[in-house]
């Protein structure tokens, strides 16, 4: 029995069973003396047989749990078992999905956690996988996977008899599903593509991890062995063109499709196995499903808006949206220069569109303002646009009344907004009504609030400096309190304020997160302004945040919130008292009601270019 002083309390586990009665009580046994917790154990039983059922949770550990769903293939049980954990109210740090028949290694769930936690750039960590001939030998099965020049999918040290020992971390561009430790917030919402039923859907979703910015990391002491023969013929044929259909050019596919098949079809040849040629044959006439219904979104401000793709997904994955996000690092993060990330930008829209197929696109940042709506259009045909400041704040290109006209004449590209005020400055620029959409600001929060333990009076205002802040009122507000509040400033390029402390170094996220949990209430003193991440990332932390009316505010917090003010100090001063004076549960309750309608509008959004009653 494990200490509880050593369980993994940050890793959850779906382990993927189908009438392996003989193996799957080991496999559990093994993962709960690793120190994974009863409870975040979940078996995922897909074997369409109530009498294997019932012996399924009469057989294992006392807390594990056990959870009968129809069998729509490995990663379609993942998936479920993914949103039973969503709908439990669980966000799980660390996801391990794991077979029914694998044998762990003592300590390899804590390399692999090991590994993601060093290494923040790392989505998902897997290990050396070995297997066993029949005179009991031992070999590596993979050491992680990559692809070749024609698409065909290779295992690195594929039948090695060497030991791996001492050997660092090494990057992949996949790994086998049959063990795998994902960082779950990197995840997409509905990870697996589900028309795969089972073999590649982790190369599928590895490289789409990929495209998002995520590395993928081969832990070589790491150490679990499986029994398998490869992809059967049928699955080979059949989802080797449904793999270059997502990630490839039709171009690419019509040569490269006929070698990597053949190739297969000339080694059951040589070795004489006419059955599983005929398999083979099958599955590359057997008619490919409908392409996945799947909401893409391209984030070209991978660093500044990482925080936002994050939001996104996750308002996704709490309305059963199938979402994948493309991210690419702007200038600033990257060091490379703007025709650099235009470039990137282009690849990013492609590839969103292979992935998303009839379904639009969402870009979550104009590159080159209404430029990218002819971009967009060109590349990806019907998409939209997120434009968060119509008039822009500071400095941007593609904003001007020609750029506007173009991006109106050859877009076919709609405009999404996060309050009705940058709806009417873009009706005022000419933009017909019918070509805007509204959504809320997406947010992340869990089913309840947990309010930090707030700095007393501490009052902060938080991101970079912009000429729309105002400063005056600022200095007012500080003159005016003599002492009573802690007045604090923290973002780039901030010049003195009289009665504040100023920090204008740029914040890790980190630092970021912090501060905003310390502060007692978040200021947004802007004298124009059409959308504020601050607030949403303030109210996420439970902290109260006090603003402008007749704002975005008034979609966040309510149009009659205490919290939401004129022109006059006073009114600012009060809002500050009333912020202070609010409980958990009212804090609670703003973020709870404001969540709800993000994902009423969000849900009504996609559902617009979904089929209805899709989703499972």
């Amino acid at each position: 029995m494990v200490e509880k002083s050593e369980l993994i309390d940050d890793v959850w586990a779906i382990v993927v069973h189908h009438k392996r009665l003989d193996t799957i009580g080991s496999v559990v046994r093994v993962l709960l003396d690793e120190g994974i917790p009863p409870g975040h154990l979940m078996v995922v039983d897909n074997s369409d047989d109530e009498t294997v059922l019932a012996a399924l949770q009469a057989g294992l550990p006392e807390g594990v749990v056990v959870v009968d769903v129809a069998n729509r293939g490995y990663g379609a049980a993942v998936n479920d078992g993914l949103r039973k954990l969503r709908l439990r109210g669980t966000v799980p740090q660390y996801l391990l999905v794991a077979t029914h028949e694998v044998r762990v290694e003592r300590g390899s769930v804590r390399k692999l956690r090991a590994a993601l936690v060093q290494d923040n750039n790392l989505s998902a960590v897997g290990p050396t996988l070995l297997s066993s001939e029949k005179d009991g030998s031992t070999f590596i099965w993979s050491a992680g996977g990559y692809s070749t020049r024609t698409g065909t999918l290779r295992h690195y040290a594929h039948r090695s008899s060497s030991a791996w020992t001492g050997h660092p971390i090494e990057h992949r561009e996949w790994l086998d599903g049959a063990f795998v430790l994902y960082r779950a917030s990197a995840l997409p919402s509905k990870p697996f593509d589900e028309s795969f039923f089972m073999y590649m859907e982790e190369v599928d979703l590895h490289r789409r991890l990929g495209y998002a910015g995520g590395k993928l990391g081969w832990v070589p002491e790491a150490r679990v062995w499986q029994s398998s023969d490869g992809v059967p013929p049928r699955y080979f044929g059949r989802n080797t063109r449904l793999l270059a259909r997502k990630h490839h050019s039709f171009v690419w596919r019509l040569w490269a499709v006929p070698v990597i098949v053949t190739r297969r079809a000339l080694s059951l040849v040589v070795h004489r196995r006419p059955y599983e040629l005929r398999q083979l044959i099958a599955g590359c006439l057997e008619p490919l499903p409908s392409r996945e219904e799947r909401l893409v979104i391209v984030n070209p401000l991978g660093a500044a808006l990482a925080h936002y793709g994050t939001e996104v997904r996750q308002i996704c994955s709490e309305s059963n949206i199938a979402a994948d996000e493309i991210g690419l690092m702007e200038p600033s993060a990257s060091g490379r220069s703007r025709f650099g990330w235009l470039g990137s930008y282009l690849s990013a829209i492609w590839r969103a569109k292979r992935i998303a197929g009839s379904t639009p696109i969402v870009s979550v940042w104009p590159v080159i303002g209404h430029l990218d709506r002819v971009v967009l259009s060109l590349l990806a045909g019907r998409s939209y646009l997120i434009i968060h400041d119509p008039l822009p704040l500071v400095a941007a290109v593609g904003y001007g009344s020609l750029a506007r006209r173009i991006g109106r004449s050859f877009g076919r590209t709609s405009i999404v907004v996060h309050s009705k005020q940058a709806a009417r400055e873009l009706q005022r620029g000419g933009e017909p009504e019918k070509a805007i959409v509204f959504l809320p600001h997406p947010i992340s929060v869990g089913t309840e609030s947990v309010r930090a333990a707030h700095l007393p009076g501490v009052i902060s205002v938080m991101g970079q400096y912009k000429p729309d802040r105002d400063v005056e009122l600022m200095e007012v507000l500080a003159a005016r309190s003599s002492g009573k509040w802690d007045f604090r400033v923290f973002g780039r390029n901030w010049p003195k304020v009289s009665g504040w402390k100023v920090d204008s170094r740029f914040l890790s996220e980190d630092e970021f997160d912090r501060h905003l949990r310390e502060s007692s209430v978040i200021l947004i003193p802007y004298r124009r302004f059409y959308q504020s991440g601050v607030a949403i990332r303030a109210l996420e932390a439970g902290t109260p945040v006090v603003g402008p009316r007749d704002s975005v505010l008034d979609v966040i917090l309510g149009p009659d919130s205490v919290l939401t003010v004129g022109s006059q100090v006073e009114e600012w001063e009060t809002a500050i008292t009333s912020a202070l004076a609010l409980s958990e549960e009212e804090i609670t309750h703003i973020q709870l009601s404001y969540a709800s309608r993000v994902r009423e509008g969000w849900r009504e959004f996609v559902d617009e270019f979904f089929v209805p009653n899709r989703r499972h």
